[in-house]
């Protein structure tokens, strides 16, 4: 670490679940090695490879089988018009993604780190709670 920094070839996911930890998240490598943080609902922290030029947050929901397509896409577009800093959209299984990129050039601190997570959760669960209310398993 060099002034608070982290540069990005030193953001692994063991230094991620470290950070969070500290950070006092329930958090764990899952079985597939990614790191999986439980902040009122299911967020993975994910570090693309090979290009490793950012922390990708991501989260998914079920729709109940019976809302057809068109609502479901017109629930992430309801989303992205109100929340511009998350992304959502619905996935090639009709599941609700939700997506936030944390660029690492330049380098990222670990309170950035942290707060980052802790602000996209709390995002999902209220874009859920406004948006997608009595749609999701």
């Amino acid at each position: 670490m060099n002034n608070g920094f982290l540069a990005p070839d030193a953001v692994t996911r063991e230094v991620l679940r470290e950070i969070l930890d500290a950070a006092l998240m329930e958090v764990e490598i899952d079985g597939d090695g990614d790191v999986l943080v439980r902040e009122g609902i299911a967020c993975y922290v994910l570090l693309p490879e090979p290009e490793h030029d950012r922390i990708t947050l991501a989260a998914q929901y079920s729709f109940m089988d019976d809302v057809p397509h068109l609502a479901r896409l017109d629930c992430a577009n309801r989303i992205n018009r109100e929340y511009t800093l998350v992304r959502a959209a619905i996935d090639e299984r009709g599941k609700l993604r939700f997506s936030y990129h944390l660029l690492l050039g330049g380098g990222v601190t670990a309170r950035q780190i942290g707060l980052s997570v802790k602000r996209f959760c709390a995002i999902c669960q209220q874009a859920i709670a406004e948006h997608a209310a009595g749609l999701l398993e």
